[in-house]
């Protein structure tokens, strides 16, 4: 990974690089071309103000003694005294834009030279005048590269226009050496710092991502710690930057999580087991004793009965738990339809009245003031209720009380407390009475298989509402239901 990075770090270091050099070598040659365009029109001034006022049969001869003082420097004095304006602009221009080193040609309109510079060699000559040779017609100027006799130039060809309608021509070349001499130091300096930099750039690297990656390599260590029989590891953050602690958090919570699922599939499991072990244990010895000896058809029909009762009985946990499973991991199951809550309430209160005839049970009711719509699956919201009625009447006494109460919380709420008379439930078992296969450990107190409670809780959670439980002061217990309203 580290040798990616750095080939990664070295192209991108080339790329830029390149970059740099390609733009500070337009730069160069932009900054070039416009110090000889400034050089020209210099000299094209310093041209123009020697054959000012000039006939057009001296012109000729007149730019010839012009240029012989600005490109040959003859006839120019140096002492302060002698010098009048234009020689001393002359000396200024020679000296600012350094024309001593420049290759100068001035050329009449037939592109014949009329004065060269003393430094231009005949070889130099001759390219420079082809360059003049092949000056584009219409043009008025020409920049072009040139190579030869050891050299590279950047020339500048000008046509200057004469107020008798001829012309003539103004060359300017200079060496590029200077480009050349800052491209091969940017190219050393390129070359130099490229290796230094991958190494440092490595080398920060390595180190911030040592630093970065310790949480993560800690969660991998933890994570591998972790099986199914031992959930307890944790990454522990003290250590950690404020950057990954979410992502430390986050895999705490998830562990945390997993614990729990786990623990909650075991207890689920060992509960299942116990609570068909029972019926499957009471069918296999029914069978047994059936299957000992012959026996009368009425012994043989009681055993059978035994048997379905047993499996009715099986069948009824699993289709509970299945019901369970559903409604905690995939709530989408239930068919929600918007219902009048008050005539759903008088239903509900009209079977209850059936169930507790046998006990001669009185069921009081409070129904709502006003109408209430609900979002709900009528089929499942029935048996939340009746599993928590059916569960007061059961542990209230024979001629005792139940009272289904329900009440308008706010425009976007309402309950159903069912309340008994019973027993109450024992403080230390309030918290669990909502966990799957509970019992109360109670003298006397109904069977059931635990289930009915926690279906009753995730039917109401399903339907984003909730059950809250409490113990009464008289005495008796009371669950509340609230659901949300439409």
């Amino acid at each position: 990974m580290g040798v990616v990075y750095v080939l990664i770090l070295g192209g991108i270091l080339i790329l830029y690089s390149s970059l740099l050099g390609f733009s500070l070598h337009q730069i160069l040659y932009r900054d070039l071309d416009s110090r000889l365009r400034t050089k020209t029109q210099e000299i094209k001034d310093l041209l123009n103000a020697f054959i000012k006022n000039t006939s057009y049969s001296q012109i000729h001869s007149r730019l010839e003694a012009a240029g012989n003082q600005i490109i040959l420097h003859q006839n120019l004095s140096y002492a302060a005294s002698l010098q009048d304006t234009l020689q001393m602009k002359i000396l200024n221009v020679l000296d600012q834009y350094e024309l001593r080193r420049d290759y100068v040609i001035l050329m009449d309109r037939r592109k014949e030279p009329i004065t060269i510079s003393n430094n231009i060699a005949p070889g130099l000559l001759s390219l420079l005048t082809a360059q003049a040779k092949n000056f584009p017609p219409g043009t008025k100027e020409s920049l072009k590269d040139l190579n030869g006799e050891g050299k590279s130039l950047r020339a500048i060809i000008k046509q200057v226009p004469l107020r008798s309608g001829d012309h003539y021509f103004i060359q300017i070349a200079t060496p590029l050496s200077y480009i050349q001499k800052t491209n091969r130091k940017l190219f050393s300096i390129i070359l130099v710092l490229t290796p230094i930099v991958l190494i440092l750039a490595s080398s920060v690297g390595q180190w911030l991502a040592a630093g970065i990656l310790k949480p993560v390599m800690a969660v991998a260590k933890t994570a591998e710690k972790i099986t199914h029989e031992d959930l307890s590891a944790r990454v522990r953050i003290q250590d950690v930057d404020l950057e990954m602690q979410s992502l430390v958090h986050a895999f705490n919570n998830m562990i945390e999580r997993l614990e729990q699922a786990f623990k909650h599939i075991s207890e689920f499991s060992s509960h299942v087991a116990h609570e068909l072990k029972t019926p499957l244990a009471v069918i296999r010895g029914e069978s047994e004793i059936a299957l000992r000896k012959e026996r009368r058809p009425a012994e043989y029909q009681e055993a059978l009965e035994a048997n379905l009762r047993e499996t009715r009985r099986m069948i009824r946990v699993i289709e509970d738990m299945l019901l369970l499973a559903r409604l905690d991991y995939d709530p989408r199951c239930l068919e929600f339809k918007t219902i009048d809550f008050s005539e759903f309430f008088e239903e509900i209160c009209k079977q209850s009245k059936i169930l507790a005839e046998g006990k001669e049970i009185q069921v009081d009711v409070q129904p709502l003031k006003e109408p209430v719509q609900l979002s709900a699956d009528p089929l499942h919201l029935r048996r939340l209720f009746f599993n928590l009625i059916d569960n007061a009447i059961k542990f209230t006494p024979t001629g005792g009380r139940v009272r289904l109460l329900s009440e308008l919380i706010s425009s976007q709420q309402v309950s159903l407390s069912i309340a008994d008379n019973g027993p109450g439930i024992t403080p230390v078992d309030v918290p669990k009475i909502f966990d799957p296969f509970f019992h109360q450990d109670k003298p006397g107190a109904p069977s059931g298989n635990g289930l009915g409670l926690s279906i009753a809780l995730s039917i109401a959670k399903a339907h984003g509402g909730d059950i809250q439980v409490k113990n009464l002061p008289e005495k008796g217990t009371a669950f509340t239901v609230t659901l949300p309203a439409v």
